[in-house]
C-alpha cells in the first residue's frame, strides 16, 4: 500500500466554510443515487410484474451489470436481467446510497463505515472504512475510491482493489474531500477538493507518493469530476465543463452559464441536460465528446434522468424515454410509456432499465420494427 500525507495547515476552516462543504459533499451523493422508492423487474417493453419489494421513504435503486439493485429500510436486494434475486443483504442504514460502474455496485450509508462492493451475479465483499465514509466512486474494472473522514485531516481517500485489497490512501490537509475517481486501469486517482479560494483537483497515481500535479479553479465549485472511457479527465461546474489535465490544469471546455445543468454523465464523453429556466421547462442534451458540442435533442420537459456510453445516450423526461445513437446523432428508440419514470441506467447487454416509483421497466435501444 502507497501512503501520501500533505502537509497540515494550522489555520481551521471558518464554520460557514465547513458548512458550504458538508452541503456540497451531501449534494455530491445525492448526485450519486438514481432516485426512486422500490420496483419490478421487467421483460423490455412489457408491463408483466415479476418481483414485488418493500418500499420506504428511503428507498433507492441503482442499475448494475445487466440488472438492478434496490437499497430500502430492509437492507440490500439485487436482481439479474430476469429478475431472480442474487443478492440480500440486511443491515440498518439512515441514508442509503448507491452507484455503479459496468458490472459493479456499491451500497453504503453517508457517514456510515462499510461499503458493500457488488455484482448484479450475486458476489458481495464489505470494505471497512477507518472513517465515515461521504462518497464512493467505482470504474468497470472494480477499482473503488471511498471518501470518508479522517482525524486530524480534512478527509481521506482510500483505493481498493478489485480484489478487495487497499492499493493506495491519500490524506487532505488543504483543501476537504469532495469526491474522488480512479481511471479504468486503476493506475490513476483524481481528487475533488474545496479550499478557501474555490476548487482543486489533485492528481495522483496508485504506485507512487509525490502527486503528479494540482488544477486549481479560483471562485468555482465543481460538483463533480469523472473519468471517460478513452481515460480523460472532466469536471462539472454550475456553469460550465473543464478538461482536467496534471500538466495543463483547468481549461474551459463548455460554457452554459445562461441555462441551468440537469444532468450530466462522462462515461463515453459528456453529455450534458440543460434546462432553459432554473424551475425546469424546455431543456436540450448536449454531446460534447468530439471538438465541436453536438446537441442531441431537444425536449419540452425538463430531463428527469440521463445515462450514456460511448454508443448511446438515454434521456429520460416527464415525456417519456428517448434514445439516441452518439455516433449518429439520431433518434432510435422512444417509449411515451416511460413518461413516469423517475431514473434510466443503461445496461451492459444493450437496454434501458427505467425505473418507477414501484416498477422498473427495461427497454430496447432500438425501436420494433
Amino acid at each position: 500500500m502507497t501512503r501520501m500525507i500533505e502537509k497540515k495547515k494550522g489555520r481551521r476552516r471558518s464554520l460557514i466554510a465547513a458548512v458550504i462543504v458538508v452541503l456540497a459533499a451531501a449534494a455530491l451523493a445525492a448526485v450519486a443515487l438514481w432516485l426512486n422508492r422500490s420496483g419490478r423487474l421487467t421483460p423490455s417493453g412489457e408491463r408483466a410484474e415479476i418481483y414485488n419489494f418493500a418500499s420506504d421513504a428511503g428507498t433507492v435503486t441503482c442499475g448494475v451489470g445487466d440488472g438492478l439493485a434496490v437499497a430500502s429500510s430492509s437492507g440490500l436486494k439485487v436482481y439479474d436481467r430476469t429478475g431472480l434475486q442474487t443478492v440480500g443483504e440486511t443491515y440498518v442504514a439512515s441514508r442509503h446510497v448507491l452507484t455503479s460502474a459496468g458490472a459493479y455496485g456499491a451500497a453504503y450509508d453517508v457517514g456510515g463505515e462499510q461499503v458493500r462492493i457488488f455484482t448484479d451475479s450475486g458476489s458481495v465483499r464489505t470494505l471497512k472504512a477507518d472513517g465515515g465514509v461521504t462518497a464512493v466512486r467505482l470504474n468497470e474494472r472494480g477499482w473503488c475510491a471511498v471518501c470518508a473522514d479522517e482525524s486530524g485531516y480534512k478527509g481521506a481517500v482510500t483505493v481498493y482493489r478489485p480484489s478487495g485489497a487497499v492499493a493506495y490512501k491519500w490524506l487532505s490537509g488543504e483543501g476537504y474531500v469532495l469526491t474522488a475517481a480512479v481511471s479504468g486501469d486503476g493506475k490513476h486517482l483524481s481528487v475533488l477538493t474545496l479550499t478557501d479560494s474555490g476548487s482543486r483537483v489533485v492528481f495522483l497515481r496508485t504506485d507512487r507518493e509525490t502527486a503528479l500535479g494540482e488544477a486549481i479553479l479560483p471562485g468555482e465549485l465543481l460538483l463533480d469530476i469523472g473519468y471517460t472511457e478513452k481515460g480523460e479527465l472532466y469536471g462539472i461546474s454550475g456553469d460550465a465543463l473543464y478538461r482536467l489535465d496534471e500538466d495543463r490544469g483547468a481549461e474551459e471546455a463548455y460554457r452554459f452559464e445562461d441555462e441551468t445543468l440537469s444532468g450530466w454523465s462522462f462515461s463515453g464523453g459528456p453529455v450534458l441536460a440543460l434546462s432553459a429556466h432554473r424551475t425546469g421547462g424546455a431543456c436540450r442534451v448536449m454531446d460534447l465528446a468530439g471538438h465541436d458540442p453536438e446537441e442531441l435533442g431537444r425536449f419540452d420537459e425538463g430531463v428527469t434522468s440521463l445515462d450514456s456510453d460511448r454508443k448511446t445516450a438515454a434521456v429520460l423526461t416527464s415525456g417519456g424515454l428517448s434514445i439516441f445513437d452518439r455516433a449518429d446523432r439520431e433518434l432510435t428508440a422512444e417509449y411515451k410509456e416511460a413518461a413516469s419514470g423517475l431514473s434510466v441506467s443503461l445496461t451492459e447487454d444493450g437496454s434501458a432499465i427505467v425505473a418507477e416509483r414501484n416498477t422498473a421497466v427495461v427497454y430496447s435501444l432500438t425501436a420494433a420494427e
